[in-house]
């Protein structure tokens, strides 16, 4: 079933490409009928990435790689975000996209890095600690910008293949943004980090924790202040004054 999945999803990418949406939207209409495992959330997932120019979709259960290649050993695998919800993310976001950074931490194929620099970013950075994801990323990254949407852009974009908890948190206003990529322990070492960097440089900081099964640990951190909750994901302020 995984093969036809991926076999129907390189069909509507094709038609998308060849033929335009619309046609790649009754193909997949086709084949919702034909097979209950094809949603229409399916179908808007590869026409995302008919949109982006690259192919970022696919939940890769890579846990045990990044495991072993992670500092505490807790990173989790990779699955992308959809664009509605990233969309609904970055409206709960108070901060001017012209003016800031995005870092990815968990990047993945790099979905959210495009999205991102669709949105306006000006910077953005995505952090995989993957060697294949963080090839695929790439690749991903410059397709996108070799195409006139990512030229008209003018954002710059970075894949890093490193640990979260070992990044740079960029200089100026930054959202960081995670998808439940790895456990407590590093959730709090990147905290530290980005506290940190604040001290350093009091500036407009902001968290988005997509999917946060870790929770406790975000909102534990007195310097954290949530902007926005609902049961898929928490935003964060960076604010250390409510840290008493």
């Amino acid at each position: 079933m995984a093969g036809k999945l991926r076999s129907d999803g390189d069909r509507i990418a094709s038609t998308a490409s060849e033929h335009g949406v619309g046609p790649a939207i009754l193909l997949g209409a086709r084949l919702v009928g034909e097979s209950l495992w094809w949603g229409p959330a399916r179908v808007l997932d590869v026409l995302l990435d008919v949109r982006l120019g690259g192919r970022t979709r696919g939940v890769v259960r890579n846990e045990s790689t990044v495991r072993q290649l992670s500092v505490t050993g807790d990173s989790n695998w990779y699955e992308p975000v959809q664009g509605r919800k990233f969309r609904a993310i970055m409206a709960g976001v108070r901060l001017e996209p012209a003016s800031s950074s995005f870092l990815d931490l968990g990047a993945g194929r790099g979905r959210a890095m495009l999205l991102a620099a669709r949105a306006g970013f000006r910077e953005v950075v995505g952090v995989e600690l993957d060697p294949q994801l963080a090839t695929d990323a790439t690749l991903n990254v410059d397709r996108w910008l070799a195409s006139r949407a990512g030229r008209r852009s003018g954002a710059r974009l970075t894949v890093r293949q490193e640990d979260a908890v070992e990044t740079a948190i960029p200089d100026g206003p930054v959202l960081v943004f995670l998808y439940n990529s790895f456990g407590p322990v590093s959730l709090r070492l990147v905290l530290d980090r980005m506290l940190a960097s604040h001290l350093a440089d009091p500036r407009p900081m902001w968290l988005c924790y997509l999917n946060p099964q870790h929770a406790a640990v975000t909102d534990a951190e007195p310097a954290l202040v949530a902007q926005v909750r609902t049961h898929g994901w928490v935003i964060y302020r960076v604010d250390p004054s409510t840290a008493g």
